[in-house]
């Protein structure tokens, strides 16, 4: 073997040893543990670092005291579901009052292929997105957000979905269509 060979031979080798030694604990290390993350109990929050009694008040609409509950808006039972089927340029989109997001969309122009040992789910057959997922798509999550329902109205453009908060703030979903399976939402 020649030089130029050896030296090839001996950086591989190096390049192997730095890869083992330095770039993979520093780059792919393992996930925690379940439960082990940053966030805070509101038991063991104290004072100083929750947020202040009157802004507390107005964004969340709980006394001062008591703790702050999210709940996810999958959990909303109080009122049943509504859904609003939309259907544009070969697409179906299915839109909620839980959430006030899109439940599903169907792709009319392109067949479901199941996989071995699935069946059809009553899509007869088409392409879905999102379909059986826990949330909607553009579902507002969060402490003083979540667990509402939207009314859903048809609007010369697309859809809207308007829900009124507890402490009077209306917040509008709106969604328009566009051409090429795209749409728009504010």
């Amino acid at each position: 073997m020649d030089r130029k060979s050896i030296l090839v031979i001996v950086a591989c080798i190096g390049l192997m040893v730095v890869w083992t030694t330095v770039l993979v604990p520093k780059y792919f290390t393992q996930p925690l543990p379940p439960g082990a993350t940053n966030q805070v109990n509101v038991a063991e929050a104290s004072p100083a670092t929750g947020p202040s009694d009157s802004i507390r008040s107005v964004a969340t609409n709980v006394p001062a005291g008591e703790p702050i509950v999210s709940t996810p808006s999958a959990a909303v039972a109080e009122e049943p579901e509504q859904l609003l089927e939309e259907v544009y340029d070969q697409v179906r989109y299915v839109f909620t009052s839980h959430g006030g997001g899109i439940r599903q969309v169907d792709l009319l122009n392109y067949p479901e292929k199941p996989t071995a040992g699935t069946k059809d789910h009553g899509n007869n057959g088409v392409a879905s997105l999102n379909k059986g997922a826990r949330l909607p798509v553009l579902d507002l999550v969060g402490n003083a957000l979540s667990g509402f329902n939207y009314s859903l109205a048809r609007t010369p453009d697309g859809i809207q979905a308007e829900a009124v908060l507890g402490n009077g703030l209306t917040v509008v979903k709106e969604y328009q269509f566009l051409s090429n399976y795209v749409f728009t939402a504010r």
